[in-house]
């Protein structure tokens, strides 16, 4: 029998979840660079440190996946009225860009805090400083720092500036949206920072960081703001957002801290063994303690969690003692469920067919990604 293709068939594939947020990223990453140069040619006079946003923020905000700002972008493709248009695509890539600037600042901040060397493959923006400047006479011992954090503050003011550009009753209403979220995800790493002082936090506190900083700021805030553009805020609920939000952040957190200890570096774009060496208070570590003093193994356990110049050995052993006493299995199961949610809530939201798809597509990526 003669086989057809499906081009010779007449059918077109849909795009895989993969090539949408490369396109996606493509657009955005468009804007960023156009807003960066501009914003570099019309302060260049000021100081040869306005070069910075370009040498040195703009590559960092160009090497992420940007999902912050495709789901800005593709939210409002899915839930917009075609009657009801009010925006221009080049609007609606304008507030994308924005998050992605947003999520550009906080990571500078963020590495700072967790004292990490290595960033989306590398190294982190306050280590980059310290080596252009940490060798010169009478240099400041933390100058990469306090270099860094100037320039994520710079990097968040590039992103209201870019709000400002679109029609001002959107920029009001983005702006009041956002704001007051994004002052939770600064609680929910303050938060963080403070667990990280103490021996030990509840299941209860853990998750309720991941719901502030991870599931609110990764996922409820663009694709509400996504609704706010397409105008559709009045029967597409924020609680209806956030509900699915908090679905996807918890299975995004989950594996993010998988990754943290199974994840390979080349794949992760992070330190090997940070997970582990900065003792983050994550869920998977809870269920690693919750074991160990069952098993009255917490000499060894505290032997590594918080030890800087832990080893591979370590870590196999963590990722075997896990295997064993049937920690992956159950976290395997966590993400499954937290997968199963989110399929679930994507159904109650009013977004078009295509949009569904988006979803599971990417709902799948999410509990299977590597990086």
């Amino acid at each position: 029998m003669q086989q057809h293709t499906k081009a010779q068939q007449g059918l077109v594939e849909s795009p895989s979840i993969k090539q949408l947020l490369a396109e996606s990223k493509t657009q955005i990453a468009s804007k960023l660079q156009s807003h960066i140069e501009d914003t570099v040619s019309d302060l260049q006079n000021i100081s040869p440190l306005t070069q910075d946003l370009k040498e040195i923020l703009l590559p960092l905000a160009l090497s992420g996946k940007m999902i912050r700002g495709s789901l800005v972008w593709y939210m409002y493709q899915f839930t917009r009225q075609e009657e009801s248009t009010l925006l221009t695509r080049d609007h609606v890539l304008t507030v994308a860009a924005a998050f992605e600037l947003i999520q550009a600042g906080l990571l500078i901040h963020d590495d700072i805090m967790d004292n990490d060397s290595l960033r989306r493959g590398m190294p982190t923006v306050h280590v980059q400083y310290h080596e252009r400047y940490g060798n010169t006479p009478n240099s400041q011992t933390n100058i990469g720092e306090h270099m860094a954090i100037c320039l994520g503050d710079e990097s968040l003011f590039l992103a209201m500036g870019l709000i400002a550009h679109i029609p001002d009753l959107f920029a009001a209403k983005v702006m009041r949206f956002i704001v007051p979220q994004l002052v939770k995800t600064g609680i929910g790493q303050s938060q963080d920072v403070l667990g990280a002082s103490v021996s030990a936090l509840s299941t209860t506190e853990i998750e309720t960081i991941y719901l502030h900083k991870t599931a609110a700021y990764t996922f409820t805030i663009p694709l509400t703001t996504g609704v706010i553009l397409a105008n559709r805020s009045e029967d597409i609920t924020f609680a209806q957002v956030a509900s699915l939000g908090e679905s996807l952040g918890l299975l995004f957190q989950l594996r993010d801290d998988y990754l943290g200890i199974f994840g390979e570096s080349q794949d992760t774009g992070k330190n090997a063994f940070s997970d582990i060496a900065e003792n983050k208070k994550t869920l998977i570590r809870q269920a690693l303690l919750d074991q160990v003093i069952k098993d009255k193994k917490e000499n060894w356990f505290n032997g590594i969690f918080g030890n800087k110049d832990i080893t591979q050995k370590d870590v196999t052993d963590v990722c075997e003692y896990m295997k064993v006493t049937g920690i992956v299995h159950k976290i395997e199961l966590d993400m499954d469920k937290y997968h199963d949610q989110a399929l679930e809530k994507v159904n109650t939201i009013a977004i078009s067919k295509e949009g569904r798809n988006f979803f599971v597509e990417l709902i799948t990526y999410l509990r299977h990604r590597n990086a």
